[in-house]
């Protein structure tokens, strides 16, 4: 007979069977032991970015033991939690990089305690976690006294952040921390921090032709847990916008373009079409190098048309500059030899340095396309009228009536001729040292804006007086008209003077500097504003077209449109002096004028020719497939890394080193 179990055993046995449970595995969110669990490790920060090769990563930061193991748990909105990863604690804080995760996710993710040193140890974990968040449509309105950064509104941002750098290289800077209404945000460049001065022209414009700028916005989501502060950073442009100067060819030969270098490129497709209305095709493409200019050799068509586009790329997709109108040398076979008699805006400030010095004015782009011969004494600051001091070392202005008229009409050299053109004096674009008015075939009339500035009185319509406006005038057309007699007795054609327009400006001086003021109604100190000289000029051109020497063209400045109220940001380096690109139009418009109206007997450019817009074009590759923004990883020179968030040391992610910013909102 068989002794039944102690009663004792059988409980012993019962409540071993209580204590056996099977954990499910792969799910966060499955039934574990039921012995109390420690509390959920503290989330600190996400950061959610993209990697230089075009990838995007997420980084999880949250607060930790050393030695202690954690599991990294993420869900869809909606769904449910599920390990990913797991991670060993060297310290009090640890990262998790949740690699190749795509662009614009909604991933939720937080972290749970798994081992405590060898010994498993369920923890439980923060619910809400940390969400990631899209990449806000960016737009900047670039302009040269200030750029307006706008964007749109970003799912459970509690705000912005918006970054600048100063070229594709540089490193982001954050200039801006606004609420979760905001949309926008302006930057005026005088004022801005961060911004070298030689990138500013005068200390507060900044011209669009030089502008390198890029700016980025960031969305954040600031949450607590059990008391606990925790961010989320959202995805930002890595590339930023930024903005994209057409080229402007400075030079073509039968063998060779050259073209002004423009920031943000990465590299340039040279364009070519057989007619003014034609469509562009592809030709060559170019690699972008330093400096100012840059060049190609290739076999140039005499009747066909030339053009360079610059091209970039953001977020992984090719983007194009416009394109200039273009070039050519079908019409380049003028024999005219032209004089300028102007100021800094036929100079072509701001770009007066030993490499930008003249070829991006406008007699430099009439020369490229008619093929005429130049001189060009326009001095920076330049006035017609006479007002000691005489010469800009003494604090004065240069004036034309005697420190270069007077001078070349001697056949000397002007004012200043060194820096001018070169050491060489005039013998440059043909014209022969000691030249005087007389071998000139046409003379361009293109000064006065400095006479506004200067507050020079009007004077009598037939004055002499070259203290006044009217009175230096007329002593320069008398000068000119004595050549053109001189060349009359020769058995030379008499000289043609035009008259060009004074041109629009926003900009007066010194007062409001840094504002935009129309000088056709913005009064001077005696109360004069820029159309009474205007009027004034209208008058002489009626006076000396009845001079029988002479033969008087009227160029029209404002007739074309190019650079006035509406545009003047954009295609002005300071609201005064205009950009590269606005210089080539005057000229393609100039060239147009000169040769259709002024050169006797010459070809005339088609009507068309002359465009004042940059062209929105599809350009069609050699291979005659059309030229498309197809996604493709950008191109990131060395130090271009994004912008994280936070206190800590910098993620290493296949060997892209994110910038660390104090940026906590």
């Amino acid at each position: 007979m068989k002794k039944r179990p102690k009663l004792r055993t059988l409980i012993c046995m019962m409540i071993i069977l209580t204590m056996i449970i099977v954990v499910p595995i792969g799910t966060a969110e499955s039934s574990f032991a039921a012995k109390k669990k420690t509390a959920a490790p503290k989330l600190k920060t996400l950061q959610y970015y993209q990697n230089a090769n075009g990838s995007y990563s997420a980084t999880l930061t949250w607060y930790s033991k050393k030695g202690y193991t954690y599991q990294i748990l993420r869900k869809a909105p909606g769904g449910k939690y599920k390990v990913i990863a797991k991670k060993k604690a060297k310290g009090k804080t640890t990262k998790y990089v949740n690699k190749k995760i795509g662009a614009n996710k909604t991933y939720i993710y937080s972290v749970r305690q798994y081992k405590a040193k060898r010994k498993k140890k369920i923890s439980k974990y923060d619910p809400y976690g940390l969400q990631l968040m899209k990449r806000p449509t960016v737009s900047v309105d670039f302009q040269n006294l200030k750029a307006v950064i706008s964007w749109s509104a970003v799912e459970q941002a509690d705000g912005y952040c918006v970054y600048r750098k100063v070229g594709s290289d540089g490193t982001y800077q954050k200039i801006a921390t606004l609420g979760s209404s905001a949309r926008s945000y302006t930057e005026v460049y005088r004022s801005a921090k961060g911004i070298s001065s030689n990138k500013i022209n005068a200390g507060h414009f900044i011209d669009p032709s030089y502008n390198s700028l890029h700016y980025t916005v960031r969305p954040y989501h600031v949450s607590t847990y059990k008391n606990i502060k925790k961010t989320s950073w959202g995805l930002y442009s890595r590339d930023g916008e930024f903005h994209l100067e057409p080229p402007v060819i400075v030079n073509l030969t039968k063998s060779s373009i050259k073209w002004g270098n423009v920031p943000n490129a990465k590299s340039y497709r040279i364009l070519k079409k057989s007619s003014p209305n034609g469509s562009w095709s592809s030709v060559k493409t170019v690699t972008r190098k330093s400096g100012t200019t840059m060049s190609a050799s290739m076999s140039i068509n005499s009747n066909s048309y030339y053009a360079v586009q610059a091209v970039s790329s953001k977020n992984g997709k090719k983007v194009y500059s416009k394109v200039e109108p273009g070039a050519t040398l079908k019409y380049a076979g003028s024999e005219q030899k032209i004089l300028y008699f102007g100021d800094s805006i036929t100079y072509g400030s701001p770009y007066k340095g030993n490499t930008t010095r003249h070829i991006f004015s406008y007699p430099n782009r009439v020369h490229l396309l008619t093929g005429a011969k130049f001189y060009n004494p326009s001095i920076p600051g330049s006035t017609y009228h006479y007002a000691k001091p005489d010469t800009d070392e003494t604090g004065g202005r240069y004036r034309m009536v005697t420190g270069v008229v007077g001078k070349i009409r001697d056949g000397n050299n002007p004012d200043n001729y060194v820096k001018l053109d070169t050491a060489n004096k005039k013998s440059v674009n043909g014209i022969k040292d000691g030249s005087t008015i007389s071998d000139y075939d046409v003379v361009i009339m293109a000064a006065g804006t400095n006479d506004y500035l200067d507050n020079t009185p009007l004077g009598a319509e037939d004055s002499d007086d070259i203290s006044t406006f009217n009175g230096s005038f007329n002593t320069i057309m008398s000068d000119i008209s004595a050549a053109s007699q001189k060349r009359l007795e020769n058995g030379m054609p008499g000289i043609q003077v035009v008259f060009v327009d004074l041109f629009y400006s926003d900009r007066t001086y010194p007062s409001n500097y840094g504002e935009r003021n129309n000088r056709d109604v913005t009064p001077n100190k005696i109360g004069l504003t820029l159309q009474d000289y205007q009027k004034e000029l209208n008058k002489a051109y009626e006076k000396w077209s009845a001079e029988p020497s002479l033969r008087l063209f009227h160029f029209e400045t404002r007739k074309y449109g190019i650079v006035d109220n509406s545009n003047c940001p954009y295609m002005a380096s300071d609201n005064l002096h205009f950009t590269k690109y606005a210089y080539a139009q005057y000229g393609n418009a100039l060239a147009d004028f000169l040769s259709q109206v002024v050169f006797p007997g010459e070809r005339a450019l088609p009507d068309d020719f002359v465009t004042t817009e940059p062209e929105e074009t599809t350009v069609v590759d050699v291979d005659n497939s059309p030229a498309t923004n197809e996604a493709e990883p950008p191109a990131v020179e060395e130090g271009n890394t994004p912008v994280t968030e936070g206190e800590d040391d910098p993620v290493e992610e296949e060997g892209n080193t994110p910038v660390v910013e104090e940026a906590t909102p």
